[in-house]
């Protein structure tokens, strides 16, 4: 008895775990990505935050590549934290390119959509 009750436990903890993934990426996609750039931006943009080594990395990584960024610390700039809130995000940085959106900083995975 016990043991088909964790079963029904694990597949609901299962279920609410794909829902919310699935729920989470149904959010970014529907964002209007041109409402979370402002016009005349560079073509790579930034939310990011002072203490955040991520970003950090990231804004290094432009810099020695002489990738041209603008940065919004959400900590700082009441609009960029509007905008950020739009993403329904829970990190930073969030990196913008090529009309996608990254959530955290990997080169290989800013690689993937911006050659």
């Amino acid at each position: 008895m016990s043991k088909l009750i964790n079963q029904r436990i694990i597949i609901a903890l299962f279920i609410l775990v794909i829902l919310y993934v699935y729920n989470k990426n149904q959010q970014l996609s529907l964002s209007n990505i041109s409402e979370l750039i402002p016009e005349n931006e560079e073509e790579v943009v930034i939310y990011s935050r002072d203490w955040c080594s991520y970003c950090k990395q990231a804004k290094n990584y432009f810099r020695r590549n002489k990738i041209k960024f603008t940065e919004y610390d959400i900590d700082k700039d009441a609009n960029a934290k509007i905008r950020y809130n739009k993403m329904n995000a829970t990190g930073v940085p969030i990196i913008i390119a090529n009309n996608k959106i990254i959530m955290g900083f990997s080169i290989n995975q800013f690689r993937e959509i911006y050659p």
